[in-house]
């Protein structure tokens, strides 16, 4: 946690405890990061589901998260959106 651009990866068998694990390590870097600079996005992976997740949803779902706590939305973000939004390209996410 003391470096940056880190990966966390969890491969393991069911149950073994992965998303309790990974879920207490997020939300100890949530509470900790209070430099708007530091970006945090996490998945969980359903490996019986995993083929039918676009990877633009993904990516989608990766730019919502580190963007959320911004005050202004970045201009190449703001770019991005409205050209897939006019191309009909735009990936929903909730």
């Amino acid at each position: 946690m003391d470096n940056t651009n880190q990966t966390l990866f969890c491969p393991g068998i069911p149950g073994a405890g992965k998303t309790v694990i990974v879920s207490m390590i997020v939300d100890s870097l949530l509470s900790k990061a209070s430099q708007p600079q530091a970006g945090i996005a996490f998945f969980y992976f359903d490996t019986y589901i995993f083929h039918k997740q676009p990877i633009d949803t993904l990516l989608m779902f990766t730019l919502k998260q580190l963007t959320k706590g911004f005050s202004v939305i970045p201009n190449d973000v703001e770019y991005l959106y409205h050209e897939n939004r006019a191309k009909g390209t735009l990936a929903t996410i909730e």
